[in-house]
């Protein structure tokens, strides 16, 4: 169980709805084609958000969330 159970309808929808391929399309800010894509840290971004994280440093909080690595990888 996890408090970041919503994530997984967050990350279904955005997939469902073409959003990861379309940032990639459409976003491109990074100088170099490697690590992650733009729709991962961007989807990352956004997901804090829908959990009420306020700053970058929440993102630790999912990063470390073992039930949440494995619905969303």
């Amino acid at each position: 169980m996890t408090v970041y159970s919503g994530l997984s309808l967050f990350y279904a929808m955005a997939e469902a709805l073409g959003i990861p391929r379309s940032l990639d399309e459409q976003v491109h800010v990074k100088q170099r084609e490697r690590g992650y894509p733009e729709s991962e840290h961007i989807l990352a971004l956004a997901a804090n958000a829908f959990v009420g994280g306020d700053f970058l440093g929440d993102l630790g909080a999912l990063r470390e969330d073992v039930a949440i690595k494995k619905v969303i990888g």
